[in-house]
């Protein structure tokens, strides 16, 4: 017997697709984009369009458009901005349009930017919203920073905003770019371009990456300039061969529950200075500025810094020569174990940056104080002592003393601050004890030399130690 199955009514057949989609919904729809900055940050010579491009693409399943905005700032009024979406180039003064984009499409939005008669840098972002979902927005940032500009600050700070403390320090008569490696990392090439470097760790986490600390020692190997800027450093890296050999300091402790930090006198950059690092108009975000030490070993390096009513150092600045030492390039480092941004007043921040920079600049070896030390002088690996030369400054002769522990070679050599060798007082084996020698303020070829500051340095063994000394007439 055969079965019959029953017609399906008009109604059914109807209602079928809909009971169906019921059950198993239509896959969403939605409104998709994202951004891409290969090139977020560049440097470029004065007079010469630089572009700095993002690239869109819509992800979504549905066309949309994207109303674009670009905000920027520029550190003189003859740089020229220009604002694009894809092929069309706005006029002057134009910071807003929509960009149509269909489903699956790729374009770009991005910024020329022409610097004229003043160096610096220019900081722009992009900002895209999608009108088919007004709650997608995504922000994207890029910074020109010209060939011929002073100073390089490097925001390392982890996202907050503390590179404006040390912007607004810098004089006038300099000018600065602001290199954020949040958006791309620094290396010793880029840095090279610039003639001093502030570099700001704020509270990021670590304060430095392995990253960081090779770009800097490219840079400082070079002849670099560096100011540096944070209450973590130490703790972050201090156990690091960059700490020791490149920052020329050793962590003595993490925090040192003091924010006050006291001048010294004759120093160049505190001399006369007391600055608390809380309050006030600073980040207040000071909690635990390190103590630190210089380390002496093959610099000269002292104490900038001390926390109030001690002699625990909060600074560290050293100069030494990374290569021959008749080659002229000397290295400069100035070390806070505390931020910058702390100092809670924008007159004594000015007035750091300002000696900051001078020192950085100048030829000056050393400081004209012992800076709460003894004079006994940096000590070497294997107990070798150099002291400090007496009497100092002098005219028309000093004794330079040593100590060693056991025979060995030694070397003992006077150099102007440029590096250029004046005088050799030892050159062979020298015995185990103490060793004096009498400087008449000659060169090699009994020209008496003129007057200012010298360096004397001690190789032994391997191992060189470098202090500083004044010929005055």
């Amino acid at each position: 017997m055969r079965t019959r199955h029953p017609k399906r009514s008009l109604l059914f057949q109807l209602l079928l697709p809909l009971i169906l989609g019921w059950i198993a919904p239509a896959a969403a729809v939605d409104y998709d984009f994202s951004v891409e900055v290969p090139d977020p940050i560049t440097i470029a010579p004065l007079e010469e369009f630089a572009t700095l491009k993002a690239f869109i693409t819509n992800t979504g399943d549905l066309d949309d458009t994207l109303d674009v905005v670009l905000e920027f700032e520029v550190p003189d009024t003859s740089w020229m901005v220009l604002f694009c979406l894809g092929n069309i180039c706005f006029p002057p003064g134009v910071t807003q349009a929509p960009l149509p984009i269909a489903s699956g499409q790729r374009d770009s939005a991005y910024v020329d930017i022409s610097a004229f008669n003043v160096d610096g840098g220019a900081t722009a972002s992009l900002t895209f919203r999608s009108r088919g979902d007004p709650t997608h927005v995504e922000t994207v940032r890029v910074a020109l920073i010209t060939d011929g500009t002073d100073l390089l600050i490097v925001d390392g700070d982890g996202g907050n905003s503390y590179e404006s403390y040390y912007s607004d320090a810098v004089p006038e008569v300099y000018t600065w770019g602001v290199w954020d490696i949040a958006l791309e990392p620094v290396t010793a090439t880029d840095l090279s371009t610039f003639d001093f470097c502030f570099w700001l760790t704020g509270e990021r986490v670590p304060a430095l990456t392995a990253e960081d600390m090779t770009a800097l020692e490219g840079y400082l190997d070079g002849g670099g300039r560096l100011f540096i800027s944070g209450q973590d450093i130490g703790r972050d890296v201090g156990g690091t061969a960059f700490y020791s050999d490149y920052l020329h300091a050793a962590l003595l402790a993490d925090s040192s529950g003091n924010t006050v930090v006291e001048g010294i006198d004759g120093e160049p950059i505190s001399d006369g200075l007391t600055l608390n690092i809380s309050g006030g108009d600073g980040a207040d975000n000071q909690s635990s500025p390190s103590v630190v030490a210089p380390r002496s070993d093959g610099a000269v390096a002292y104490p900038t810094f001390y926390y109030g009513g001690t002699q625990d150092a909060a600074a560290v600045s050293s100069v030494w020569f990374p290569a021959l030492p008749d080659s002229g390039v000397s290295v400069r480092v100035s070390y806070f174990a505390f931020g910058f941004e702390g100092i809670n007043s924008q007159s004594d921040r000015n007035t750091v940056a300002q000696r900051v920079i001078e020192w950085l600049k100048s030829s000056t070896v050393g400081i004209d104080c012992d800076c709460g030390k003894p004079l006994e002088g940096p000590a070497l690996p294997g107990a070798v002592v150099l002291h400090q030369n007496y009497p100092n400054p002098f005219n028309p002769t000093t004794t330079i003393a040593f100590s060693i522990a056991e025979r060995a070679p030694a070397t003992l050599a006077i150099y102007d601050l440029r590096g250029r060798r004046v005088r050799t007082l030892m050159n062979g084996e020298a015995a185990a004890g103490e060793h004096r020698l009498v400087w008449d303020g000659r060169d090699e070829h009994g020209a008496r030399v003129g007057s200012g500051s010298y360096i004397y340095r001690l190789v032994v063994d391997g191992n060189t130690v470098t202090r500083r000394m004044v010929v005055v007439k």
